[in-house]
């Protein structure tokens, strides 16, 4: 090819080449303009999807004998799953409670004898006794007013030269008797009313040691009866009659069940989306009814899901917030304790 000829073809090529590039270019400027106008639009809130649990308002109260031996034994349990119990009814029995029962009873026949026992020393004798001895000391105390009255007449009789001085000797005798007989009755008065202030502190701190010992097996009987700490519906039983108590000891697990709430499992990149009085909308795994609720505590502590899930994206061990809400109306819901439900929150 003549020099020429091969100047031209490369001019022709570097033409190409540059034009190439300027499509390309141009090409880069009109994507990122494109990009840029993707950035500047606001992006679509869309509802959010997760999985929740209906849960007592309250907890569920695990009961137990957590304060008992570990030999002790249950007794006798006077409840079933599904059984309405009040506040405060006794649900089980561990089989101690017989023996502190027994022994409250005998701690209780001991206080009696001890009362018994300090109103004997403060009171030795019968009130019809007491009102003999007072009655005695009464007459005496009669007769000596009669003798002195006597004696008095008498030496007024005496001054007047009525009476001797014989009569008036004999006078002033019978006042000295009559006075020794009042100051023997009112003593014998005084012996029977009166006991020693020592013997009567003993049986008064005897007393106390007796009243003592029966508030403890009055408090030894009370943790052999298991009672329910407020309303609500047994759950789940965990020991059965005869059954040895290992610790901690736990019996049964009871909820009140007419109160619920909604815990979801919000995804914790979600979280920022809630707010506290946020509607939302629950459905039953496989059910087409919907129920309206409302957020009103949002948690402060990522949890894990342990449970098993169908979610390939999320799956085991994902981290959630619990977020609980307010059902406007529980018709229709079960009332069972953990059961799922889906949760839609609204934008």
């Amino acid at each position: 090819m003549r020099p020429g000829r091969r100047l031209a073809v490369f001019l022709a090529l570097a033409v190409m080449a540059a034009a190439a590039t300027a499509v390309v270019v141009a090409g880069d400027r009109i994507g990122l303009r494109a990009d840029a106008g993707k950035a500047a639009t606001p992006p679509i809130a869309l509802p959010l999807l997760f999985r929740g649990r209906l849960e007592p308002v309250g907890g569920v109260h695990e009961i137990g004998a957590y304060g008992a031996a570990p030999t002790e034994t249950l007794g006798r349990l006077d409840v079933a799953e599904g059984d309405r119990v009040a506040a405060g009814q006794v649900i089980a029995r561990l089989a101690s409670s017989e023996r502190a029962a027994a022994a409250l009873a005998s701690a209780q026949a001991a206080v009696m004898v001890a009362e018994r026992r300090l109103d004997n020393v403060r009171r030795p004798f019968k009130d019809a006794e007491l009102e003999a001895l007072r009655a005695a000391a009464r007459a005496r105390a009669a007769e000596f007013d009669l003798a002195d009255r006597q004696q008095r007449r008498s030496e007024t009789l005496h001054t007047r030269g009525v009476a001797t001085l014989v009569d008036q000797d004999i006078k002033a005798t019978e006042v000295r008797t009559a006075r020794s007989r009042l100051r023997e009755a009112e003593a014998n008065l005084a012996a029977m009313e009166q006991v020693s202030a020592t013997r009567i502190a003993l049986e008064e701190a005897q007393l106390a040691e007796a009243r003592a010992r029966e508030t403890e097996a009055r408090e030894a009987l009370a943790l052999t009866l298991i009672r329910a700490p407020a309303d609500g519906t047994v759950l789940a039983v965990r020991a059965r009659a005869g059954q040895a108590l290992a610790p901690p000891g736990r019996i049964l697990d009871m909820a009140d069940l007419t109160r619920l709430k909604v815990v979801a499992e919000v995804d914790e990149r979600f979280v920022g989306r809630i707010r506290p009085g946020q509607k939302a909308a629950l459905r039953l795994r496989g059910g087409d009814r919907s129920w309206p609720a409302s957020v009103v505590r949002i948690g402060t502590r990522v949890e894990l899901v342990t449970r098993p899930t169908t979610d390939a994206v999320t799956g085991l061990e994902a981290r959630f917030v619990d977020v609980d809400l307010e059902p406007e109306s529980l018709d229709g819901i079960p009332r069972v304790t953990g059961l799922e439900v889906i949760v839609r929150f609204d934008p």
